[in-house]
C-alpha cells in the first residue's frame, strides 16, 4: 500500500507543470514596446517552451543547452529559464517580419555566450516551435509547448 502511494506521489510530480510564465510577472507589458509588435500569425509564439533538442554546428550535432524552457510573453517579452529560474530575460527585436517569415533578434542585457541568443528565424508548427539559424554551420534549437 505505502509503495502504491509513493508509486502515485513520484507520477503527479513527474506531471506537474510549473508556471514559468508567472517568472516574468515583474516585467511590465510595455518594458519594451507600447503596442503588440508580433505579427497575428504567429501570436501562437506566446507561451512556455521546452527544449527538446538542438542541431547544426560544424558537425550537425547541435550543442548541449545551458536551459530548460523559453518563455515569450505579449509585446516582446522572452525569458530564459534554467534549474526552475529565470536566469535571462528580455526583449525580441524584429529583424524581417512578413506573412510568411518572421526573423527576430533576442537581446538581453547578458548574453551567456551561448549559441541560442544570436538571431533566429521562426518555425511554429501548432505544438512545436524551431529557432532557425540564419546561415550555415551555426545552431538551432527545438522546443515543444508546454504552456
Amino acid at each position: 500500500m505505502i509503495a502504491l502511494l509513493l508509486f502515485a506521489f513520484i507520477q503527479c510530480d513527474k506531471n506537474l507543470i510549473v508556471n514559468y510564465e508567472s517568472l516574468l510577472d515583474f516585467t511590465s507589458a510595455n518594458q519594451y514596446y507600447s503596442s503588440e509588435i508580433i505579427n497575428p500569425k504567429y501570436m501562437g509564439l506566446y507561451g512556455t517552451w521546452k527544449v527538446t533538442g538542438t542541431s547544426g554546428g560544424f558537425g550537425g550535432q547541435g550543442y548541449t543547452p545551458n536551459f530548460s524552457h523559453l518563455v515569450f510573453k505579449p509585446y516582446g517579452i522572452f525569458g530564459i529559464v534554467r534549474n526552475d529560474s529565470m536566469v535571462f530575460i528580455g526583449k525580441i527585436a524584429i529583424v524581417n517580419q512578413t506573412g510568411t517569415k518572421l526573423y527576430i533578434d533576442f537581446n538581453s542585457e547578458l548574453k551567456p555566450g551561448n549559441a541560442f541568443f544570436n538571431d533566429k528565424y521562426i518555425q511554429l508548427h501548432n505544438d512545436t516551435l524551431d529557432l532557425i539559424s540564419p546561415c550555415c554551420d551555426m545552431f538551432n534549437t527545438h522546443f515543444k509547448k508546454v504552456k
